[in-house]
C-alpha cells in the first residue's frame, strides 16, 4: 500500500506529493482551506455543499456565502483537514474510493453499528474512525 497524502482528496496538486506532517497541517490550517478545496472533498465523498455542512461546525448557509477561492477561519480548516485525513488513510486502507466510500456510508458493528461518516463531525468521531480503519489495516474485523 502507498501513502495518499492528507491533501489528495482536497483536490491539492503537487510535484512530489508527500504525507503531510503536523507542521504541514499546522500551516495549511492557519493558511486556511479555501471553499473551493472543501467542494473538491465533498465530491470526493460524493457529499452536495448541504451533506457536508452537516459534518462540519458551521451552518450551510453560512457556507453558500463563500466565494470558491475565499479561505476559512482556523476552527473549519482544522476540521476539514481532518476529514482529509480520515480520507486519505481510507483510501490507503481499502485501495479503491468506490470501496471506501461504500464502507464509510454503511453501518459498522465495532463503531456502534452506526455509518463512519456520521461520526465525523467531530475530531473525537475522526479518531475513532481512523482507529477502525487501523484495525481492519492489521486483520482486526469487527
Amino acid at each position: 500500500m502507498s501513502t495518499v497524502p492528507v491533501s489528495f482528496p482536497l483536490g491539492v496538486k503537487s510535484n512530489e506529493p508527500k504525507e503531510m506532517d503536523s507542521a504541514d497541517l499546522h500551516y495549511l490550517s492557519q493558511k486556511g482551506v479555501t471553499k473551493k478545496d472543501l467542494l473538491h472533498l465533498a465530491k470526493f465523498l460524493n457529499l452536495t455543499l448541504k451533506e457536508i455542512s452537516e459534518l462540519l461546525p458551521v451552518t450551510y448557509r453560512t457556507l453558500q456565502r463563500y466565494r470558491p477561492g475565499q479561505r476559512f477561519g482556523l476552527t473549519l480548516s482544522e476540521h476539514i483537514l481532518e476529514i482529509s485525513q480520515v480520507c486519505a488513510k481510507g483510501i490507503d486502507v481499502f485501495d479503491d474510493k468506490e470501496m471506501f466510500i461504500e464502507w464509510l456510508n454503511s453501518p459498522i458493528l465495532g463503531l456502534g453499528n452506526v455509518p463512519p461518516i456520521t461520526l465525523l463531525s467531530s475530531h473525537f468521531g475522526c479518531d475513532l474512525v481512523k482507529c477502525e480503519m487501523g484495525r481492519l489495516e492489521h486483520g482486526v474485523y469487527s
